[in-house]
């Protein structure tokens, strides 16, 4: 998203929370090139650790609200029966 000069808002109060709030967006993105970094250059043993710390990192605003969740089971359908037929 860029941003137009002729958008931006002339009070300063605003323009201080757009500074706050993309401050804390740049620091999100530098660790997660950090930590893809580590992944794809790191050692072995440390891409583990660094896949389990970004997991735990997770917060329940990263998830998508929208995610389509599994289809219900069908438990109420009758199963169907083995034939009584002898097999040859």
């Amino acid at each position: 998203m860029a941003i137009r000069p002729d958008a931006l808002p002339t009070d300063p109060p605003a323009l201080t929370e757009m500074v706050l709030a993309l401050d804390a967006e740049n620091e999100k993105l530098r660790v997660a090139v950090q930590t893809l970094k580590e992944m794809i250059f790191g050692k072995r043993s440390e891409r583990l650790a660094v896949v389990v710390a970004a997991q735990l990192a997770l917060e329940p605003g990263d998830l998508e609200a929208d995610a389509a969740l599994p289809a219900p089971a069908n438990d109420e359908e009758a199963v169907a029966k083995p034939s009584d037929k002898l097999r040859k």
